[in-house]
């Protein structure tokens, strides 16, 4: 008898756990995913080729990437950009988000690399930036980055940018 309630007990409680499950299952079937109503504009941007580093760490821009966007009040903006980051021997590289030629301070990314002097080294970047605060209007958007030195390049550059309603 004893080993009967601890297989009743076990089953009560696999059953209320399944219950649990099938009710957290309708209401995720009935919700369903966000939907694409609330994305008002895209736009779309590539660079695949080899892009240097500025000398002297001077901030620079990579080609190709500058976009034209729009916003209306009420809208928020999300940036995504993806790319490799071809580095050389010790390196660093830093991204940014500039809009209207001012670097937003809040998208940056860093990457730091300690390699042998003449070891080539691949790594993919990914910046997400988004923002409910960019006035109404149009905007030049585009991907600034340094480096450490002029050896240091990026390539496969691609920006994405989406406004949605908030």
């Amino acid at each position: 008898m004893g080993d009967n309630k601890g297989l009743l007990g076990l089953a009560l409680i696999l059953g209320l756990a399944g219950v649990g499950l099938s009710g957290y299952t309708v209401i995720v079937s009935i919700a369903g995913p966000p939907s694409d109503q609330y994305i008002q504009n895209s736009w779309y941007k590539q660079n695949l080729g080899l892009v240097y580093a500025l000398p002297s760490q001077e901030i620079g821009t990579i080609p190709n990437l500058n976009t034209s966007i729009s916003v209306k009040s009420g809208e928020g903006v999300v940036f995504y950009y993806n790319g490799v980051a071809d580095l050389y021997g010790w390196a660093y590289m830093n991204f940014w988000i500039a809009i209207d030629g001012i670097t937003i301070s809040d998208s940056h990314i860093s990457l730091y690399i300690t390699a042998d002097a003449y070891d080539t080294t691949q790594i993919p970047v990914s910046l997400v930036y988004a923002s409910t605060t960019i006035s109404q209007g149009f905007h030049n958007v585009t991907v600034m980055f340094n480096a450490n030195n002029t050896n240091q390049a990026v390539l496969r550059s691609r920006l994405f940018i989406q406004t949605y309603l908030v």
